[in-house]
């Protein structure tokens, strides 16, 4: 979660940044002792500070910060000495500072001069281990080289490893190679007795069925997500039945206008995001408008489907429900037959979207009275 919450606000800070005018100055943003900076060319020096977000072309860490440092450019340096964790991608990184947790990149080139106390979990072309790891190290590369001592175990994945004078791995030597010897490493380490050569054949890979989910947790699935709609469902319409009744009645009566209602409201919460990303000091609002559009679309989806169950139990010669008996089999039978339609390709996708978007508008129609036609 922290890896993603780190891409997400790096991310939202390029787009930040590239709004701007100037896009050569940094757009710098602190709260409390983290920083968030965006630009071209960053030089974060501040002292005294916990979580960097960094996101530019060029972004260089050069003061000693006391949590994680999260960067995505394309040239990424980190000098100073690091409190957590580090996670960076780009096309060359340099971790010359030490790191008191691990260090998670990708990169084309990753050069690690610094120590680390924690693993090293890398991806690139050229990997190189400077100072020592003080737990595991994980790296697929074309060439890793280690010129520092790894207390953990290491695991590998290429085709040439190196090792400096000073270069050593405590631990177990797990080497995924095609065949065994085709990765190059020194004799002093082959020889020793806990390398383990992993071929990479057709027959150790994956096939559909260990990937694919089995037919049966498909069905617990499915069934898992009607009973919740259909129970959401069912206890608001026994909690507020005079106001589902009307949320209903503004679907059914009025079909198209429930949708537009619908396509506005969550048009303008998205709408909404995308403006407070331009606006440097609206990010820290755009996780609540995320929150609220996927909220607003689920809620619709849960009034969508009640009033689908109501109208399809009344083609079946039902009445209106009466008791909370007849409005749960109204959701319970909404959400089946919605559920069911969502799984056919394409169709079912546009289907969902149209129910949620009809339901947002019942529930707009309800919260807004006065500002729609009533129908009986």
């Amino acid at each position: 979660m922290r890896v993603f919450l780190g891409i997400l606000l790096a991310g939202v800070l390029g787009t930040a940044a590239l709004a701007q005018d100037d896009d050569d100055a940094p757009k710098i943003y602190d709260i409390g002792s983290d920083v968030f900076e965006a630009g071209s060319s960053i030089d974060q020096s501040q002292t005294g500070k916990a979580d960097i977000f960094l996101f530019g072309e060029t972004a260089v860490s050069t003061a000693d910060i006391t949590g994680g440092a999260h960067i995505f450019a394309r040239r990424v340096t980190v000098e100073g000495a690091v409190g957590q964790d580090v996670y960076a991608a780009g096309q060359y990184v340099t971790v010359a500072g030490d790191v008191a947790g691990n260090v998670t990149t990708m990169a084309m080139n990753v050069d690690i001069e610094g120590n680390v106390a924690g693993n090293v979990r890398a991806t690139g072309s050229e990997v190189v281990l400077q100072g020592d790891i003080g737990g595991y190290a994980m790296v697929f590369a074309e060439t890793l080289t280690i010129n520092g001592v790894v207390s953990g175990d290491l695991v590998f994945g290429g085709r040439t490893l190196d090792f400096g004078p000073d270069g050593e791995v405590t631990g177990k030597v797990t080497l995924h190679e095609e065949d065994p010897g085709d990765v190059h490493l020194p004799e002093r380490l082959r020889d020793r007795g806990d390398v383990e050569s992993v071929p990479l054949d057709e027959d150790s890979m994956p096939g559909a069925s260990d990937v694919l989910p089995s037919t049966a947790s498909v069905v617990l699935s499915f069934l898992g997500g009607v009973l919740t709609i259909a129970v959401i469902a069912a206890l608001i319409a026994g909690f507020m039945p005079d106001s589902m009744a009307k949320m209903r009645r503004a679907i059914v009566n009025q079909p198209g206008r429930a949708f537009i209602r619908g396509f506005i409201a969550e048009s303008t919460i998205i709408g909404g995001g995308v403006l407070l990303v331009m606006t440097l000091i609206g990010i820290l609002l755009l996780p609540a408008v995320i929150v609220l559009a996927f909220l607003a679309a689920f809620l619709g989806h849960v009034v969508g489907a009640y009033a689908l169950g109501v109208r399809l139990l009344a083609f079946a010669g039902k009445g209106e429900p009466a008791d909370f008996k007849d409005r749960a089999l109204s959701a319970f039978v909404g959400a089946l037959i919605a559920g069911l339609i969502f799984a056919i390709p394409f169709v079912g996708w546009l289907f969902y979207m149209a129910l949620f978007l009809v339901g947002i508008g019942g529930i707009i129609a309800w919260l807004f009275p006065g500002k729609t036609r009533r129908h009986g």
